[in-house]
């Protein structure tokens, strides 16, 4: 199978991209979209940022909320997911005697930032143990006390790729007085979102990995019963008690912190527009149905894949020929020209793929190869 509007990428024809998932791949329409956003800023910087930015910043932040399901005045703008985590983070007061509740299969900054806070603060962080295929909502309410003030988890997992039921965590939060956090780094153009109807706290999401924005594109939602609670990292402009803005208070916060380049956010809107005139259609034939018959490959060669929920566009899989997994991704960029993540979670060699429709046949089956040259290469160890 070919792969699709290819023309429409600038990534190098000679590397396999199976890695959309960390960074995003952009698409062209998007990058010019963003160039006429930097161009009229250059063009009369003044009027744009004192005159015009705040203005074009709520109109782009309508037409990505109508995409989400976001009510416009419950969202902003924020650079990346790591980012907003950090804003609601140092936003809730926590300390001695208090706990936050995160697991094993949570992103490695995540882990970082409440760490920090918790040395800083006096409040403990607790990570539930969820197995493969597990119900996630009830280990994380056997590893809940009557201390937990916080739950963090991930709609959908960078290192495990599994999609949580955090509608279910959010309701569970609530009945019990828990704040619930939910990192969906990876979930905004991934899987369909309602994110008023969710029921939980606060939800951050990148626009930049498979909602096809520039780098720098995410979103910030916070319920109204917590709006109130957000300070601001940053002091700047967007906090003016002598002459407020239009914007809620806690956006302007978050989304006005001096001079910046917000061409990012304002083509959030051609990444929405490239998702319904391009993408959506081939979810199926591109990326769902590849991803099941390169799963059915690497299982026939002694891969064990991680649970997957369509229509995911990215899977897991344990490999279970010992290697050092950085010698592994090397092998894989170097000889065989791809770009695929290889690493350790859990004592387990993870493989992680993930599809897009710019991906072709002939990448996978140099994924295939590579993988099946690793795996004599340790057996003749």
């Amino acid at each position: 199978m070919k792969a699709r509007h290819r023309q429409h990428f600038l990534l190098d024809r000679s590397l396999g991209h199976l890695n959309h998932g960390s960074y995003g791949a952009t698409p062209l329409p998007v990058l010019r979209q963003q160039w006429q956003w930097q161009r009229q800023m250059e063009t009369r910087p003044v009027e744009f940022h004192v005159r015009r930015q705040e203005e074009h910043l709520r109109q782009a932040r309508q037409q990505v909320c109508h995409y989400l399901g976001a009510e416009v005045d419950n969202t902003a703008f924020v650079v990346n997911t790591t980012t907003a985590m950090n804003w609601v983070a140092h936003s809730l007061v926590l300390g001695p005697g208090d706990e936050v509740l995160l697991n094993d299969h949570e992103y490695g900054a995540v882990f970082r930032c409440w760490n920090v806070l918790a040395k800083e603060r006096g409040f403990r962080v607790v990570s539930a143990t969820i197995p493969l295929g597990a119900d996630a909502l009830a280990c994380l309410q056997a590893a809940a006390t009557a201390n937990t003030r916080v739950v963090v988890m991930s709609h959908i997992t960078s290192a495990t790729a599994q999609l949580f039921p955090v509608q279910q965590v959010g309701a569970w939060a609530r009945s019990r007085g828990i704040w619930s956090v939910i990192d969906g780094a990876h979930a905004p153009g991934h899987i369909p979102l309602h994110l008023e109807s969710l029921g939980v706290d606060f939800y951050m999401g990148n626009l930049h990995k498979w909602l096809w924005a520039p780098k720098g594109s995410a979103v910030l939602w916070v319920s109204p019963r917590c709006q109130s609670l957000i300070r601001p990292l940053v002091v700047s402009w967007g906090v003016d008690p002598v002459h407020p803005i239009a914007e809620p208070a806690w956006v302007a916060w978050v989304q006005l912190q001096a001079t910046r380049d917000p061409s990012a956010f304002l083509a959030g809107p051609a990444g929405v527009d490239y998702q319904r005139r391009y993408h959506e259609k081939l979810i199926e034939s591109h990326c769902c149905r590849r991803l099941e018959q390169i799963s059915e490959s690497l299982a026939q060669m002694g891969a064990v894949p991680l649970p997957w929920s369509r229509p995911l566009k990215m899977r897991a899989f344990h490999w279970p020929f010992p290697q050092d997994p950085g010698q592994l991704h090397r092998r894989l960029f170097e000889k065989h020209r791809l770009e695929v993540p290889v690493y350790s979670w859990n004592d387990q060699l993870i493989v992680r793929i993930c599809l897009q429709h710019y991906v072709c046949d002939s990448e996978l089956e140099r994924l295939l190869e590579g993988l099946s040259e690793s795996r004599v290469l340790t057996s003749a160890l």
